[in-house]
């Protein structure tokens, strides 16, 4: 007789890995969630890139800022230039001037006659009371005084000190060896710091107590003056330093020597350094450009019956385009106002759009249109350049606090935030659900345990059945 039996039910059921393969399949729902995260973030890492690309674009149009100066640079030259250098900035206009350079500017010197034999030695022996002797740096409303206390135990090293410490700026003080190092015999000089004799004449007040002992009354000076031209249509002109920038508006110069003729300085336009800045330029919204698009392909990918679309980093923001787009309408809006000009144009600077949407630069037209028309040329690079590099510009509307790019990374950080709740709320429940099948099968296992049991005592009573 046949036997009912439920062997294997009990041990054979694997309810983990039925569970897990459950659980498995609706943790799939996860996945495009998932995704979406990596998604936003390498978008925002994308975007975080693109505002440093448009940092740079903003620094090179700062050169040709309106409030920067001249936006076609100028340089100067000298026709002597041991005598004198000439540097044009940023608000120089074309000009020449002719100039002599009489005498430059100097500081003071005094040394005095006495000396020592040593560093330690006591300036003031034989001193009956503290003297003070006084220091006067500069002349006229310029001038101050330092009143430097000695007595009788004043060394040399002591009062070079004293004189350095209360001068600090305006004089220095050095004790200098004028024989050799085996019989030394030390003077006191003073040196002022600055040139020009209001700033830096130097004198020395003697107190007559120290007078007395024969101190300081000889000595060797080498009086501060003032710088000297003598200026084409100006005259005569005193400053006191030997760097000059308010003389020839814009333009700094260095006095060397004193000429021995006069010194013609001429400020001209220089399209070749300005070009340089241009091409810059060019390669900064080139490079915007550039990785917009690299990063905005959308790829076919084909794998046998599937086909998948694989987004570049930037494929799905408009953040980019706009603001190319924005750089490019600028270009084509800067239009020269200088009336009758052949030079228009960033085309008639060189500048045109090649088929790619990048831009291309002729060195050769632009520095023929800044020969032909300076001013236009200048006019046309600082409207586009103020249009975009102003506090309030199209650079700073994406790159801003809380401007168009932080906009759109906070966008996609509240996304995220949004979709982790998600997956957070999917996976309490999938843990639930687990809880609820781990119950379910040892439930089931509980069951089929007893049918077993049940099975093999039915079978016994059936065996002892037959066997009457």
């Amino acid at each position: 007789m046949s036997t009912i039996s439920f062997s294997g039910l009990a041990s054979g059921i694997d309810g983990d890995a039925i569970i897990k393969a459950l659980l498995d399949a609706r943790r799939t729902a996860s996945v495009p969630l998932e995704n979406r995260l990596e998604n936003n973030k390498e978008e925002s890492d994308a975007l975080e890139e693109f505002n440093t690309k448009l940092l740079t674009l903003n620094d090179k149009v700062k050169d040709f800022l309106t409030l920067a100066g001249n936006a076609v640079k100028k340089s100067a030259s000298s026709s002597n230039d041991d005598a004198v250098h000439a540097v044009a900035g940023a608000n120089a206009l074309n000009s020449s001037t002719t100039l002599e350079v009489l005498s430059l500017a100097r500081t003071a010197t005094i040394s005095f006659a006495d000396h020592f034999s040593a560093l330690d030695q006591p300036v003031f022996a034989g001193l009956a009371a503290p003297a003070a002797i006084s220091l006067t740096v500069g002349s006229g409303a310029a001038a101050k005084t330092l009143d430097i206390e000695v007595d009788a135990s004043t060394t040399l090293a002591q009062l070079v000190q004293k004189i350095n410490q209360a001068g600090s700026g305006q004089v220095f003080a050095s004790a200098i060896n004028t024989q050799t190092g085996a019989s030394p015999q030390y003077i006191l000089a003073l040196s002022g710091l600055a040139a020009g004799t209001e700033n830096g004449s130097l004198s020395v007040n003697v107190p007559p107590e120290v007078q007395a002992l024969g101190l300081f009354q000889n000595s060797t000076v080498s009086q501060a003056q003032d710088a000297v031209l003598n200026v084409a249509g100006i005259g005569q002109v005193r400053r006191p330093g030997n760097q000059i920038n308010d003389l020839i508006p814009g333009v700094t110069l260095d006095l060397k020597q004193e000429s021995t003729g006069p010194v013609t300085v001429s400020i001209s336009s220089d399209a070749e350094k300005t070009a340089g800045k241009v091409q810059e330029l060019v390669d900064a919204v080139n490079d915007l450009i550039r990785y917009s698009r690299e990063n905005s392909i959308i790829k076919r990918v084909e794998d046998e019956d599937t086909v998948t679309n694989v987004y570049g980093t930037l494929a799905r923001t408009r953040v980019d385009d706009q603001a190319i787009e924005s750089i490019k309408t600028a270009l084509a809006g800067a239009i020269s106002t200088v009336t009758g000009s052949a030079v228009r144009s960033f085309a008639d600077l060189g500048v045109t759009t090649q088929r790619d949407g990048t831009l291309s630069f002729n060195k050769d037209v632009f520095v023929g249109a800044v020969a032909n028309n300076s001013a236009a040329a200048e006019d046309i690079l600082q409207q586009f350049s103020d249009k975009l590099g102003t506090a309030n510009g199209v650079i700073a509307q994406y790159t801003k606090f809380q401007g168009v790019i932080e906009q759109a990374q906070a966008a996609n950080d509240q996304e995220n935030e949004n979709i982790n709740d998600k997956i957070a709320r999917l996976e309490r429940s999938l843990e639930k659900q687990k809880e609820m099948l781990t119950q379910m099968f040892a439930r089931l296992e509980s069951t089929i345990s007893k049918m077993n049991s049940s099975s093999q005592a039915l079978t016994g009573i059936l065996a002892g059945l037959s066997n009457q």
